[in-house]
């Protein structure tokens, strides 16, 4: 039995930062890894005093201004300006230095991308600026207590935090052996686990398919009559950041009191995700942890006017004649044959509508008994289909050098064909789209493709046959691109990297002969580069494309693009006449980030290289106005200052924009080794699993 590794949670005021404050689907190269490193290294934490901000950190000299600054906009340099002082704590002496913020500092404008989100729309995500994400923490450090008392008065909620964390960071045990214990999106509380995703513990399902299998939804199955489903229309677009004082302290309440309120909870939470949104009211960032910390403080809010109101206008009673649950967004409402469901749509709307949203008409549903959904019925028949095409068999043979011993063999059938016809059969007997079950598809490929890694490990050299390892990943894998053909988006991307990355590690751990794994990297290269083609053509760049890039070069040298092939993949293309790339002014941050990993230092992308350059050049030169606002402008200028594939002519080019000398951006290098993005240490297989124990709620 392996021993269990529990890492007390340290750095509470800075954990957000590494939890709460980025999307899941930012690209595996993107992290907040450095900019943590950087905070806790300093001790760097945000103060109030009136109506004025500052920063505050530990640093005996002016080593780090320059990094504070720009992430901070703090004012100018002047006499006292930053300020220094001695303190004590712990008995030893700390030097601290403090500087104001220029006035609306926090007043930034979020860097958006956009996902796959339905066939001909896609969903805004974004990533706030790095001093939000600061504020984030503060906030979370002075009112974790609030948000967990204002998070348990519904009872409806199936999702919401419970407790402060335990734990955080993951062990080395767990990457070094690529094996993940856990995958579960946040901690459920009164557990423990070996790594986290979450500031905070959830009580009671840390993933909706979770309450799909319990008990508590089998007991209203068989306890009523028929259920209802609904959604909130846009939920995260329409919220209106006032409502949320409206839910802790009463509409009229704080419509009276409009001033006193913005001192309370609610108007300092309403504050927060103003600031970081550029002032916006109406719709709060998607993606991050701490808006659907937000949204749920509202929705417990409607829970709980929605079960009065059935009380006290209809006579019917919450757990005897309805159950309700919530799960973020989607209300399932079990219901006796006697309950109209007019009544129930109708307070559950006007509940929403006090709170400025609405029901999601489109996919309201009834099921009446048995009740079992669509869904339900393909995932199991889908199982079946996996277990019947995928087989891991053993036999006992005797050791083949003639000692006698028996020693266990194991064969691998893989029936790719039969796998895409029966998935083809289930969806067209149940009426359910890829979408919706092709999480789930490859979830179980993954499972399957590790097994069948693990199997071939576990089997005497002697007796290991190569080409038959060969055959079954090779299936395996045409089975599972051309499930993402079908639906591609950011998490069945990830789960397609993963596979991919895996293959790669357990070929070459495993010593497979270089012409067995040629087999299957030159297939896995076909396919993605005709993938990659394919999407880019829809809309470029998108991050679909970018983890598919990221596991092209985890193939290695051998499989490089050419430049003007990777060009293609980013949306620019080279100019007949002048030889030259155009377009290269339109890449975005992670379009710019993840082709500069990628080309590093290679010559062959010389002049793709110099022209994503003078691009972020001509970019910062455009928005010249907002590098002291714009989340995007602040992230790409210190990554690129760090990156070491990125020229120190552009450097200075884009320091220009700031003010800073070339003293400066030597003292911003010298700050962090690393921002945003890992130039030098990043590892594909490591950050996928990291990935996969932040799993999409």
């Amino acid at each position: 039995m392996i021993n269990r590794v529990k890492i007390p949670a340290t750095h509470k005021y800075h954990r957000p930062i590494l939890s709460d404050v980025l999307p899941f689907e930012v690209p595996p190269t993107f992290g907040n890894a450095g900019f943590f490193d950087f905070l806790t290294r300093y001790n760097v934490m945000l103060e109030n005093a009136g109506s004025d901000r500052y920063v505050v950190w530990e640093a005996s000299s002016s080593v780090v201004d320059e990094a504070i600054s720009v992430i901070f906009n703090t004012e100018e340099k002047g006499p006292g300006s930053p300020s220094q002082s001695v303190i004590r704590r712990d008995g030893k002496q700390i030097h601290q230095r403090k500087w104001k913020l220029c006035k609306d500092a926090m007043r930034t404008k979020p860097y958006g991308f956009d996902i796959s989100h339905k066939e001909r729309e896609f969903r805004r995500l974004s990533v706030v600026h790095p001093r939000n994400q600061l504020a984030v923490a503060d906030f979370y450090n002075r009112n974790s207590a609030q948000i967990i008392y204002y998070t348990g008065l519904s009872e409806v909620s199936i999702r919401y935090p419970a407790a402060v964390a335990k734990s955080l960071r993951y062990s080395d045990r767990l990457f070094r052996e690529r094996k993940s214990t856990v995958s579960d999106t946040i901690e459920e509380e009164a557990k423990e686990y070996e790594n986290l995703a979450s500031f905070f513990s959830y009580r009671h399902f840390s993933n909706i398919f979770k309450f799909y299998e319990h008990y508590k939804y089998h007991t209203a199955e068989k306890k009523y009559d028929w259920l209802l489903r609904l959604d909130i229309s846009k939920c995260f677009d329409s919220i209106y950041t006032h409502s949320l004082p409206w839910s802790t302290l009463g509409i009229l309440s704080t419509k009276d009191h409009l001033s006193k309120s913005k001192g309370t909870f609610g108007g300092r939470f309403d504050r927060l995700l103003q600031e970081m949104n550029q002032g916006e009211t109406n719709g709060i960032v998607i993606g991050p942890e701490f808006s659907r910390i937000f949204a749920e403080i509202i929705l417990q809010r409607v829970d709980r006017s929605f079960l009065s109101a059935m009380f006290q206008r209809h006579g019917l009673k919450h757990r005897i004649d309805f159950q309700a649950y919530r799960y973020v967004d989607d209300y399932f409402i079990f219901c006796t044959s006697g309950i109209d469901r007019d009544i129930v749509e109708k307070e559950i709307g006007l509940a929403l509508k006090d709170m400025k949203l609405s029901i999601n008409t489109a996919k309201t549903d009834v099921i009446n008994k048995p009740i079992i959904t669509d869904l339900t019925i393909a995932k199991n028949k889908l199982r079946d289909v996996l277990t019947d095409c995928i087989q891991v068999r053993d036999t006992d043979i005797e050791h083949p050098v003639g000692s006698g011993t028996v020693v266990k063999s194991y064969s691998f059938k893989v029936l790719s064909n039969n796998l895409i016809v029966g998935v083809k059969s289930v969806l067209a007997e149940t009426g359910v789209e890829y979408k919706n079950i092709l999480n789930y598809v490859f979830a179980a490929l993954e499972k399957k493709l590790a097994l069948v890694f693990a199997k071939f490990r576990d089997m005497d050299p002697d007796i290991r046959n190569e080409r038959r390892l060969v055959s079954a990943v090779m299936r395996i894998m045409e089975f599972s691109f051309f499930a993402y053909a079908a639906d591609p988006r950011v998490n069945i991307s990830i789960r397609l990297a993963r596979m991919i990355s895996l293959c790669v590690d357990e070929l070459n751990n495993a010593k497979i002969g270089r012409d067995q794994k040629q087999q299957i990297y030159k297939y896995v290269f076909d396919n993605l580069t005709r993938q990659i083609k394919k999407s880019s053509l829809k809309r470029s760049p998108n991050i679909e494309v970018m983890y598919l890039i990221l596991a092209l070069r985890k193939l290695g040298r051998p499989y490089l693009v050419s430049e003007d092939i990777l060009a293609s993949y980013i949306g620019i293309k080279r100019d007949s006449e002048t030889g030259k790339f155009r377009g290269a002014d339109e890449l975005d941050l992670f379009a710019v980030t993840i082709t500069i990993s990628y080309m590093t230092l290679k010559k062959r992308y010389k002049a793709l290289r110099t022209a994503i350059e003078e691009g972020c050049v001509a970019n910062f030169s455009r928005r010249s106005a907002y590098v002291h606002r714009d989340a995007e402008l602040a992230m790409m200028y210190l990554d690129l200052i760090s990156c070491p594939y990125v020229s120190m002519n552009t450097k200075m080019k884009l320091a220009n924009f700031y003010g800073h000398s070339v003293f400066q951006v030597y003292a911003l290098i010298g700050a962090s080794p690393f921002w945003f993005t890992n130039w030098r240490g990043f590892d594909l297989s490591l950050a996928l699993d990291k990935k996969r124990a932040r799993e999409v709620y």
